[in-house]
């Protein structure tokens, strides 16, 4: 017992030591063994990946590797690329990393020392993602030159802006990145070093190809649709790796030290970078922005409701306009003084559910379909955009007379109090969908483009919602409307309630199938069932004509045999052998309604040889 107690006193005083060194020595860190066995994973995430996202990305990537490899255990860290000044920091860093000249090396310094304490193993495998790719071609050569030895790190990219992979590594990058294909352009058009060539193509939406993200998410794109690939690429790279050298009490590399710069820099950037994050999100959080917008949204929806409602009320069937829309349309009737602010229930930030899908049809021969954004073909994407190359970014705190400024008159020019107020002029565009669309989903997606950080307030009959534009000055949010025609109100505010003028998108949602075809064939319309056996391979199959049917699609014995506008085909079907029919109506929404089974058997008995002659001789 006592030997107990003085072993348990050891330990809290060694416990005490070790909070004590740390107090009054904060950049003091504890080294860690460096083992023969096992393989460390390090994880570098993109831009724009705040800690828990990246952790998330990090043990996503964990599941998909497992927690072993060829006997011997695998241990994932994440190195985190912490985005600065609201991003603005890391996308100039990136331009510079492009021209193999990054700004600092303080966040390459700062990653290793995250890691300095959880690298255990001489085995080790740099994984990034986007950015992260610049960052771990640094730090291979870092830790080369700084304990590592050749053949125990590697490196493995994915999604890479970048030229090269450090010590000959391999990479994944899909011929759908947007992200990738617009800094290929930018590069083109600087004379810089241009990305590696894409060498898989991971399919994407229509809509996701007119992002500048399109394709370019870890989770959402790359190891959805290729982790059979990147596991096995992983685990190749795994495989060449040796360790080297022994066991080591002293860690598996020497950090970098604590320069002068590196505490200015991390002091600035502790500063700025909370600032920054305010300032790009003060429209979302602004109440007036939300009002102000809110109203000339619901006032155009109204508007828009009224012509509608009065264009279609001589029509009856699905040419309605929905109930929303009909209240909508009323209340632009009765003078609003003021139209009521938003309730509570506004959300702040609205992110794009998955879309719907649409009940799947096959093509209409020789008859266009009107396309539709659930159903819009998948990649290749069209050919983005030229991106032009970034605009220096402005000093983020003003130079003072004395530190490195000229002591002059600011070069603002003072307003004078009779001058009228500048005309803020806040832009806005609907990228999709277009006025008059149909859908045949109640889950409607709406995007475009404003400035970044500018509120999108939305109006439909008597609901609303808003969302707010990311650093690309991209929005989009998905409603949920009713049946028929709806009228939606878009407007765009900044922080201050200055407003874009108006757009308007009138939406019509068609949920309902069409009448179910009867279907006959001809040779069996005397027994009158679903059933019937005749002696004959060739037959008619007819139905009725459905109103509202843009086209029918006909199946034979499970498969469609063919798509057509009439209402009758012939076919020559097996002998002794059962056929089933049955036959499909689509809408114009991609709805569909299928007639009851026919099922036909063709019996044609085989002929009796005949008897043998009298009195002929048989050979």
């Amino acid at each position: 017992m006592t030997e107990i107690i003085v072993t348990l006193t050891r330990m809290r005083r060694t416990t005490a030591y070790l909070f004590a060194l740390l107090i009054f020595f904060p950049g003091l860190t504890l080294a860690a063994t460096c083992i023969q066995q096992g393989y460390t994973v390090i994880f570098v995430n993109g831009v724009l990946n705040d800690f828990e996202k990246a952790e998330d990305s990090k043990t996503e990537l964990g599941r998909k590797i497992g927690g072993t490899f060829n006997g011997e255990s695998v241990s994932i860290k994440l190195g985190h690329n912490q985005s600065h000044i609201a991003g603005l920091g890391d996308f100039a860093q990136s331009v510079g990393q492009i021209f193999d000249n990054p700004i600092s090396y303080y966040d390459r310094d700062t990653i290793l020392r995250q890691i300095h304490s959880e690298v255990t193993t001489r085995k080790v495998l740099l994984v990034g993602h986007s950015q992260g790719t610049f960052y771990t071609n640094e730090l291979y050569s870092y830790l080369v030159d700084h304990g590592v030895p050749r053949e125990s790190i590697a490196v493995y990219n994915l999604a890479t802006p970048a030229n090269r992979v450090a010590g000959g590594g391999a990479y994944l990058t899909s011929a759908n990145d947007q992200l990738v294909l617009r800094v290929r352009q930018y590069a083109a058009a600087a004379s810089a070093p241009g990305p590696l060539q894409s060498n898989i193509l991971i399919p994407i939406s229509a809509e996701e190809s007119t992002k500048l993200f399109g394709g370019h998410s870890f989770s959402g794109a790359y190891l959805t649709g290729a982790a059979a690939r990147i596991v096995r690429d992983i685990e190749t790279a795994l495989s060449g790796l040796k360790a080297s050298g022994v066991s080591d009490s002293d860690g598996c590399f020497i950090p970098p030290p604590t320069t002068v710069s590196y505490k200015v820099q991390k002091v600035g950037f502790a500063a700025l970078d909370p600032l920054a994050k305010t300032s790009v999100s003060v429209a979302a959080v602004t109440g007036k922005a939300v009002v102000t917008a809110t109203q000339k949204a619901s006032a155009a929806a109204a508007a828009l409701a009224k012509t509608i409602g009065n264009a279609l009320s001589s029509f009856g069937g699905k040419a309605k306009v929905s109930a929303s829309t009909q209240g909508a349309a009323a209340a632009s009737a009765v003078p609003q003084n003021p139209i009521p602010a938003p309730q509570a229930t506004v959300s702040a930030n609205i992110t794009p559910s998955p879309v719907s899908a649409v009940v799947p049809a096959p093509p209409v021969p020789n008859t266009p379909i009107p396309a539709q954004a659930e159903s819009q073909p998948i990649s290749p994407p069209p050919a983005p955009d030229p991106v032009a190359v970034p605009a220096p970014i402005p000093a983020p705190f003003s130079i003072a007379p004395g530190f490195g400024g000229d002591g002059g008159a600011s070069a603002a020019s003072v307003v004078e109090e009779s001058q009228p107020a500048p005309v803020v002029v806040v832009p806005l565009a609907v990228a999709s969908p277009d006025d008059s669309a149909l859908f045949g989903t109640s889950s409607v997606t709406v995007t475009g483009t404003t400035t970044s950080g500018f509120l999108v307030a939305l109006a439909y009959g008597a609901d609303t919602a808003s969302t707010t534009a990311d650093m690309n000055g991209d929005w989009s949010a998905t409603l949920s409307l009713p049946e028929g025609v709806t009228a939606i109100g878009i407007v765009a505010s900044d922080a201050d309630g200055n407003t874009s003028d108006a757009l308007t998108r009138n939406i019509t949602v068609d949920t309902t199938p069409p009448d179910a075809p009867a279907l006959v064939v001809d040779e069996c319309s005397a027994f009158g069932s679903a059933y019937c056996e005749i002696a004959t391979t060739t037959v008619n199959v007819s139905w009725s004509s459905v109103a509202d049917a843009l086209y029918y699609a006909l199946t034979k014995n499970a498969a469609i045999s063919a798509t057509t506008t009439a209402t009758t085909l012939q076919f020559v079907i097996d002998t002794n052998a059962t056929t089933t029919f049955s036959v499909a109506a689509y809408d114009l929404a991609g709805n569909g309604a299928t007639s009851a089974d026919v099922s036909v058997y063709v019996y044609i008995p085989a002929p009796r040889p005949r008897p043998p002659v009298p009195g002929m001789m048989m050979l």
